[in-house]
């Protein structure tokens, strides 16, 4: 069951898609995706928030319409490239992969979809860079010209797991493992603050992602 604040902040967020998709076809549209919590739970949001309400879609659009980029890390846990592939079957969408410098991939997105006028993003307000950022904002000089759209930058670690769990929404399973900020082999390790040590025997486990409700900590795992 929902509670009444992270309610609120799901209502705030299909707002900030009727006001999207009022400006905005699902066809000039994307998400960017990385198989972590945060985007998952966008896609989720996304995907109810189609469904709910078709006619805000013209030409008979729909859900399995919504283009997905998944940006694949320089070396990629085999976890969250599965995930990614439990993603298409679940919500019934076509996720386009991408490998390489982030820049240089939407660059040539947009150069061959010249359609693209606006990108999804599952970024927080305690990702790096994200501290200042706005609802709505264009990308950076230097950049090609989207509209970076951010529906969840305010929500917190709680509200993330609280939609996760509330609404039975399908996760990569890393995060059961102890990990709490997924990036790639080289630079992502189990968050030490859910370390675990058993005194009898000395042998370390960790408990799951969503024990860890203290946002400054989360990426305690990034290394």
């Amino acid at each position: 069951m929902t509670n009444a604040s992270l309610a609120s902040k799901i209502s705030k967020v299909f707002a900030l898609f009727d006001k999207v998709f009022t400006d905005y076809s699902l066809k000039s549209v994307f998400l960017s995706f990385n198989g972590g919590k945060d985007c998952t739970v966008l896609l989720d949001l996304l995907i109810r928030y189609i469904n709910e309400n078709p006619s805000k879609f013209k030409n008979d659009e729909k859900s399995s319409d919504l283009r997905i980029i998944y940006i694949q890390s320089a070396n990629p846990f085999e976890d969250v490239d599965n995930f990614v592939e439990e993603c298409k079957t679940h919500y019934n969408v076509k996720i386009q992969k991408e490998s390489g410098n982030l820049k240089k991939i939407l660059e040539s997105v947009c150069q061959q979809n010249l359609e693209l006028k606006a990108v999804i993003m599952g970024s927080r307000r305690t990702d790096p860079y994200c501290g200042d950022l706005e609802e709505l904002q264009p990308t950076d000089s230097g950049w090609p010209p989207l509209l970076r759209v951010s529906p969840i930058l305010d929500w917190n670690c709680a509200d993330v797991w609280s939609y996760i769990k509330s609404e039975n929404v399908p996760y990569c399973t890393l995060y059961d493992e102890g990990y709490t900020s997924l990036g790639d082999k080289t630079n992502t390790i189990k968050n030490p603050y859910l370390q675990v040590l058993n005194k009898e025997d000395g042998i370390v486990s960790y408990r799951p992602a969503f024990e860890l409700l203290d946002d400054t900590k989360e990426r305690a795992g990034r290394v």
